[in-house]
């Protein structure tokens, strides 16, 4: 199995609840991990067996940056079903933090995870 982590990603989207956090784009940080089998990637060399992280990145910039969220619960698991998009992703875990939301602290972040369910 292998992990890939993507960190840090800064991207701006429109979130929360009150107006005044609708009006403009605020920047969120996530980390994105996911798992997928990794002995024929390993083996072979092959671009074309592993997830392109790259690809999946940009995809998850452009989708959250086109739509609106109220929750970081809720942009959470938007970006766990983009992830989710690549069939060799068998487990994934996104954090996204948003910037200086409350005075005292850096910063909020939530955390989800998901596991692709086994074919039975």
């Amino acid at each position: 199995m292998i992990k890939v982590k993507i960190n840090k990603l800064e991207i701006k989207t429109i979130i929360g609840v009150f107006a005044s956090e609708r009006i403009k784009k605020q920047k969120i940080i996530m980390d994105i991990e996911f798992n997928y089998p990794a002995q024929n990637v390993a083996e072979k060399d092959d671009i074309n067996l592993a997830v392109d992280y790259n690809n999946l990145t940009q995809t998850i910039i452009r989708e959250t940056e086109k739509t609106s969220f109220k929750l970081l619960e809720t942009l959470a698991n938007f970006v766990l079903e983009l992830v989710f998009t690549d069939p060799k992703v068998l487990e994934a875990k996104v954090s996204i933090t948003k910037p200086k939301i409350i005075k005292q602290a850096q910063g909020v972040t939530v955390t989800s995870r998901k596991t692709r369910m086994a074919n039975v």
